[in-house]
């Protein structure tokens, strides 16, 4: 979650790992942009970057309600202050752990 902007080696969007592990089709399309003479279209952008929030969404909260389950707590049910701290302290350990979590 690091800013970007000034990185002189920059991994391309099609290594990311979220990418890879669930639209390898969608990573190898990418991989191959960067030698193609025509790039991608404003379409391709948009689409993309859509495909991207969206994974990148469904991830985040698989990880947020195995925060709240760990937690002894569901996902609708109102909590306090202090076991939100808790549940966002679990998320951040699953999301640091990342692939190697087993979430179920």
């Amino acid at each position: 979650l690091e800013p970007h902007g000034m990185q002189l080696n920059m991994t391309g969007v099609h290594d990311a790992d979220i990418l890879v592990g669930k639209m390898p089709e969608l990573a190898d399309v990418l991989s191959n942009v960067r030698h193609s003479v025509r790039g991608f279209s404003f379409t391709d952008v948009i689409l993309t970057t859509a495909t991207l929030e969206r994974l990148i969404l469904d991830e985040s909260t698989e990880l947020l309600s195995a925060a709240y389950m760990l937690n002894g707590h569901e996902a609708f049910q109102s909590i306090s202050r202090d076991e939100l701290q808790e549940v966002l302290t679990s998320y951040l350990v699953i999301f640091e752990i990342g692939s190697k979590a087993n979430l179920t």
